[in-house]
């Protein structure tokens, strides 16, 4: 009931946003310290008091428990420190330390990440990449340290190419590993799974299906007749989109 990589808590908060109808996401970073900020409907004011509680209590929307799977895997990478604000509360743990206090109240939520100094430079990069490969075909905009990379940013890759098929939507391009290509697959414009595709070598493939299966954490696919149904037809589709060049003839 946790999940699998520690990194997955940027999943779980992408979910979270897209959930709370955020039209903006931003992350950044300064110092050691990571940033992330969304709009939306803000979380329950009592759900600061105890971050976790989504977990086993009434959680109506399902944003507790976003909240909590999220905060729990982001606390097996060993920050120096957490601050969440929401619902006119803030909530910080660091030191051994944990405490809750009114605040301001502001739109969705905000969190800051406080890195060991060692591992910050790392750690901050590989959040931004977490956060814009999670939300790669969300329709919402993601600012990455300032730069915006609008909604729905894979389709607007340079030489991204799309098609529909069977109520899916699929976007790929050229560029990643020859030998094997790429396939992420996205719930409500998060993506919930990826995996490498021989077929599709060189080729980086993100296909949408809001109707998939998701498990207890709430941000990955369950793998069933329905997402194996979509990753055939997501590999067809780019077959289509990028034909195989015919062999050569045989003198």
């Amino acid at each position: 009931y946790q999940l699998a990589d520690p990194w997955d808590f940027a999943a779980a908060w992408a979910r979270l946003a897209v959930e709370s109808g955020a039209g903006r996401v931003e992350v950044s970073t300064e110092g050691d310290t990571s940033h992330l900020r969304f709009d939306g409907r803000p979380l329950p004011g009592g759900l600061l008091l105890d971050p976790v509680s989504g977990l086993f209590g009434e959680d109506a929307d399902g944003r507790g428990r976003l909240l909590a799977v999220g905060l729990l895997a982001l606390q097996r990478l060993s920050p120096v420190s957490i601050e969440l604000r929401s619902g006119g509360r803030r909530w910080k743990q660091g030191h051994g330390d944990e405490w809750t206090e009114r605040a301001s109240a502001e739109a969705g939520m905000s969190a800051q990440v406080l890195w060991e100094s060692a591992s910050a430079r790392e750690s901050a990069q590989r959040l931004l990449q977490e956060f814009k490969g999670a939300l790669a075909l969300a329709d919402l905009e993601v600012v990455a340290d300032g730069r915006s990379l609008g909604r729905r940013h894979a389709e607007g890759e340079a030489g991204a190419r799309k098609t529909s098929s069977m109520g899916r939507r699929v976007c790929a391009r050229k560029g990643g590993s020859v030998y094997a290509g790429t396939v992420n697959v996205y719930h409500r414009g998060v993506r919930v799974y990826r995996a490498a595709e021989a077929a599709l070598a060189g080729i980086e493939v993100h296909v949408q299906d809001d109707e998939l299966p998701l498990d207890f954490t709430g941000c990955r696919a369950v793998w069933d007749r329905r997402m194996g149904d979509t990753f055939k037809l997501a590999v067809e589709a780019v077959l289509n989109l990028f034909p195989p060049p015919p062999a050569p003839r045989r003198p």
